[in-house]
Order: C-alpha cells, then sequence, then structure tokens
C-alpha cells in the first residue's frame, strides 16, 4: 500500500499553487446559491474577527504524474466556490485572478447542471461581495493566506477509487450507481467527447423525472440480475456492486465476443451506413447479459432507461395507450373505479386503485414492471399487450391470495414451481409466453370481468391488512 500524505496547507497553497484537475468519473458542480452563500458567511465572520486559523475543511488529491496535475478525489464542491469567490474578489483588481493564478477556472465543466449552478452561484456572489465586502483585496489575501484545508494526498490511482467509493459509502450522498459511474468511467477507453457523454447521460438521468437511476437500476436491472441468478434482491447497496461489474474490452473471454462483435458492427453502421445492414444501426443488449466495462455499461444502462420511458412514461408509456385496454373494457359495466382504468390507462390504475400506495402492492407493482421489462427486452412489442395481461394477471393474483404481502413473498413466486419469471426465461417464443397457466385462485378477475376487477379495485383489497 503506498502512503497518504496528510498536511495542513493554506489555500493559497492549493488552488493558486497546484495544477487542479477535475477527473471525469466526479459528479458535477452542484452546489447552490445556498451553499455558496453559507461559505461566504462563514469566511467573511471569520475574517471581521481577524481570527488568525481558520480551517474550512478537507480535500483529497491523487497525484497523476504522467499527465503532471492533481486530480479531486474529495472536496470538488468547496474548491470550485473558493476559486469562483477568489475570482470575482479580483477581478476588478489591479492584478486580477485568472485562469493562470487558479488553475480550477480552466477546468471544462461538462455537464450542463455544473454551469447552470455555477452562473446562478457567480450572481450570488457577486450579490454578496456588493452587499457586504467593504475591503474586496483584504478579503481575498485573508482567504489566500489564513484560511487553511486539510490535504490528503493519493499517490495510487487504485487507492484513490477506493477512497472515493469509501468516503461516498460512509454517510455521503452517493448511491451505489453514482460508484458504479466512477468504476465504469475509469475503464473507458475512449475519446474526450465519448467520455463527456457517457457522463453527461448519467446525471441526466440521477434526477430524471422518470426512469432515473434509481429506478432502472436499483429497481429493475438489480433484481432481474439477480433473480437470474438465484440470488436475493431486496436492496442494492454497496456490497452488490459486482452486479453490474464484468470484463473489459481486452480480455480475450469468448463468452464477450458476441457483444464486442455487435458493437464493432453498430460503431461501423455509425462510420459507413450505407455498407451495413440496418439491424445493426441500435445496439442489442439483453438485461441478463454479462457486463462489460465502460463505454457499453454506459450504453447498457441508457438503453434500459429509454425501454422503460417507452412503457412506463406517466404520459406517453405504452400501459397508458388508451387505445391498447378501452376495447378490451367496453363489454364491462360501468363503474366509477373502471372509468378510471378506461380513462387514464393501466398504469394510472396500479398507481391509483385502494391500497395501491401500501408497501406490499409497492413490491407488487415493482414485480410486474419488472416482467414486463423483461418481456419487452426478449421480443419486443410482439404481443405485447396479451404479456402485459398476463404479467398483470400473474403479479396482482398475489394480492388477492395474500392478506400481508412482504418482500419475501415476491420471491418466492419468482423462485417458485409456477413463476411466470422463470416460464420467461426459458421460451424462445412470444406466443409459449402467453401458453403459460396461471393457478387457479380464489377469486378470479380479467379485464372483462366487471366482479373480478371491482374485486382488485375495491372491497375484497380493503379488507386486507395494510400492509
Amino acid at each position: 500500500m503506498t502512503k497518504e500524505i496528510a498536511k495542513i496547507k493554506k489555500i493559497k497553497e492549493i488552488v493558486k499553487d497546484m495544477k487542479l484537475s477535475i477527473p471525469n468519473y466526479q459528479r458535477p458542480y452542484k452546489w447552490t446559491e445556498k451553499n455558496i452563500v453559507q461559505l461566504l458567511n462563514d469566511l467573511y465572520s471569520n475574517f471581521e474577527e481577524d481570527k488568525k486559523v481558520y480551517r474550512v475543511g478537507a480535500i483529497v488529491i491523487h497525484e497523476d504524474k504522467t499527465e503532471n496535475k492533481f486530480n479531486i478525489v474529495d472536496g470538488q464542491q468547496r474548491l470550485i466556490s473558493l476559486s469562483l469567490i477568489l475570482y470575482l474578489l479580483n477581478k476588478d483588481s489591479s492584478s486580477p485572478l485568472s485562469g493562470d493564478s487558479l488553475p480550477l477556472l480552466n477546468e471544462n465543466l461538462p455537464h450542463s447542471i455544473s454551469a447552470d449552478n455555477l452562473i446562478k452561484n457567480k450572481n450570488a456572489t457577486e450579490q454578496f461581495i456588493q452587499d457586504r465586502i467593504k475591503d474586496k483585496e483584504a478579503f481575498s489575501n485573508y482567504i489566500l493566506d489564513i484560511c487553511e484545508l486539510v490535504y490528503i494526498e493519493l499517490e495510487n490511482i487504485d487507492e484513490a477509487f477506493q477512497f472515493f467509493d469509501a468516503q461516498n459509502a460512509r454517510g455521503k450522498s452517493l448511491a451505489p450507481y453514482d460508484l458504479l459511474k466512477a468504476y465504469h468511467l475509469r475503464e473507458l477507453d475512449a475519446d474526450k467527447q465519448t467520455v463527456y457523454q457517457c457522463v453527461e447521460n448519467w446525471e441526466k438521468a440521477v434526477d430524471s423525472e422518470v426512469a432515473d437511476l434509481e429506478q432502472v437500476i436499483s429497481n429493475t436491472l438489480f433484481r432481474l440480475r439477480r433473480w437470474y441468478k438465484y440470488q436475493r434482491a431486496e436492496s442494492f447497496t454497496n456490497k452488490e456492486l459486482d452486479t453490474f461489474k464484468g470484463a473489459n474490452t481486452s480480455d480475450n473471454y469468448p463468452y464477450i465476443n458476441q457483444q464486442l462483435a455487435n458493437f464493432n458492427l453498430y460503431k461501423l453502421y455509425q462510420a459507413f451506413p450505407m455498407l451495413i445492414d440496418r439491424r445493426f444501426s441500435q445496439l442489442s443488449f439483453q438485461s441478463t447479459q454479462p457486463i462489460i466495462n465502460g463505454e457499453l455499461f454506459f450504453k447498457y444502462i441508457e438503453h434500459y432507461r429509454q425501454n422503460y420511458i417507452f412503457l412506463f412514461d406517466k404520459k406517453t408509456g405504452f400501459l397508458n395507450d388508451l387505445k391498447i385496454f378501452k376495447e378490451k373494457l367496453d363489454s364491462s359495466q360501468e363503474g366509477e373505479r373502471l372509468n378510471s382504468l378506461k380513462e387514464y390507462g393501466l398504469l394510472h390504475f396500479i398507481n391509483s386503485y385502494p391500497g395501491a400506495k401500501r408497501v406490499g402492492d409497492g413490491y407488487i407493482k415493482n414485480l410486474f414492471q419488472c416482467l414486463v421489462m423483461l418481456y419487452y427486452d426478449k421480443f419486443g412489442q410482439e404481443h405485447l399487450v396479451q404479456a402485459i395481461e398476463k404479467c398483470f394477471r400473474w403479479c396482482y393474483r398475489i394480492r388477492l391470495m395474500q392478506g400481508r404481502v412482504f418482500y419475501r413473498t415476491i420471491e418466492n413466486e419468482v423462485y417458485g414451481e409456477h413463476s411466470l419469471f422463470s416460464h420467461l426465461m426459458r421460451v424462445e417464443k412470444s406466443r409459449e409466453f402467453l401458453e403459460f397457466i396461471i393457478d387457479k385462485y380464489k377469486q378470479e378477475f380479467d379485464f372483462n370481468n366487471n366482479t373480478g376487477l371491482s374485486t382488485l379495485l375495491g372491497s375484497d383489497l380493503e379488507k386486507k391488512n395494510e400492509q
């Protein structure tokens, strides 16, 4: 193990004297006006009190000797903010601080999120300076010469990643999928534009209103991949990161050759579309396939985000296509709950029937969405409406059969003798999937049976325990 070098350094020694760099595994600049104004208040209060020592925080740096730069492993938000404050304090002076004297100002911030926050924080800082700061030069010198940071330097890139993972696993805001981003960016052997595109797509997905990474990775792909291997999949934590780690493109393993060949055909199509069959204009994925680290991982995740949007978007999703399910309900007696399904679509129904917000019903809904995703992944739109109905019947019968639904109830069904999940994994044609016979249970229902749907939607469910 290489040594960690921990020191106390003046801010001047770090933001002015070091060639700081933001590595591509870092998240965007997400500090808001509230964060930077709080930092300004802290700095200025200590300045006014003339405190001789003020420690601003801690940072972790990895020295990249091959590139002659210092990568920020931890402390990016604070260092960018300090550089911004110092630049604005000095921009009108006789010797303003520029990119030459504040190296972080030369760094590219490819995320649109970063650019937006930087502009907002610039405006907030300028307002603070105008309202509060009487002697900008003295305040700037105080920050540079008096304020300090705990400086930890890691000499080994592997340790830098381990530190990044460990720090963010100890109570910081990063989710497991954020650590996956860092891991796969490290394995990404591509041009800068490809790196930026991967990171930009990822960060947009983090905060997306539909198909965010929590839903797509933690609640869908994680469970499908684990169920496929008969492994528990209740929650995706840092302990299960290996679920989404695999081989490198440089590995000479026969089992990844098909994926690599598909990837190379895809790239050939991008370069020579007139020469390559249109079938290769899009990459082909299967949710349970082996993971190939780097660029293909990011494309894998983006592929399933788009699938999720196609199926489950609240406004445009396939499951809310009224033309699909309205015809099936035309023969049913009208009622308030049936009208809701008929008017708004299936997705609205599974989100709004009485009891839909119970924990157990949430597990059932997730099972249903996983199965629909898996079917669409395997057979596309062929017999998709009938397949959705089959998945719906099989999943929601659990609610009619069970007084209480726990997560283990779901996995018992997934691994059970008459599992629709296992059946879907085995079959090779969509028609075979539809031939699955659902075991009888105490109350039958279907889309053309008002009694059955009423049971599902109303009185029978309301008698169940609140689980």
